[in-house]
């Protein structure tokens, strides 16, 4: 895969996932250095990623290392000699920490492989942050969803592109929920935690028939 059709996908995962491209290529970039390390470096290496466009290959590996002086290089994976710096950087002194180009041959794809897992795991990072810098201040707010689906007694609603449970001492008692069927919702709460965002909504607030009353009677 070149780095155009590479950038695509990235961007149509951006789309179907509703989060923004720059969080994705950041879970790229992140897995990129991840992969790096744990093939070629050492997890102490300082690793910065350059994705490219429109190029064979899909991204640049930089390393930062300190100058130290020739014939003195103790951790290659940490350190360079003041003469090989100066090809890099011609005014690099001793005690300088400069990055360095050590992009493997043929890296973008090896990293696009072994990576994969990777990607997935940071994009579900990424997703989940979206998910509560949408939602974090909107607490105490109507919201519209429409029944994704029903479990039992937890019923499965889609509000704006994410499904939220409505717990069963959250709804009104006898009322009839169906696939497809839309609702008014309290978002009573909006928190966090190790699985992600936890939003909590309800039928059942004093505030719901509030503020409904407040949008129909201006």
């Amino acid at each position: 895969m070149d780095s155009s059709k590479f950038m695509s996908a990235m961007k149509q995962i951006a789309a179907v996932k509703n989060i923004s491209e720059a969080l994705v290529f950041e879970a790229v970039e992140s897995a990129f250095a991840a992969a790096y390390k744990k093939d070629f470096g050492t997890k102490d290496q300082e690793v910065k990623v350059e994705i490219l466009e429109n190029t064979p290959e899909l991204a640049k590996i930089y390393v930062l290392k300190e100058v130290v002086e020739d014939g003195d290089v103790r951790d290659e994976n940490l350190e360079i000699g003041e003469e090989a710096a100066k090809k890099y950087d011609s005014e690099a002194e001793l005690g300088d920490e400069i990055y360095i180009d050590c992009t493997p041959s043929g890296y973008g794809r090896i990293a696009a492989q072994s990576a994969k897992q990777v990607i997935l795991q940071k994009i579900q990072e990424a997703e989940r942050k979206s998910l509560f810098e949408r939602f974090k201040d909107r607490e105490g707010e109507l919201v519209t969803g429409s029944v994704n689906r029903v479990e039992g007694n937890h019923v499965f609603v889609d509000v704006e592109s994410t499904t939220i449970m409505l717990p069963e001492r959250h709804q009104i008692r006898g009322e009839r929920y169906f696939p497809g069927r839309r609702l008014r919702l309290y978002l009573d709460k909006v928190g966090i935690s190790s699985k992600g965002p936890q939003l909590l909504v309800s039928r059942t607030h004093k505030k719901l028939v509030e503020l409904v009353m407040e949008e129909e009677i201006p």
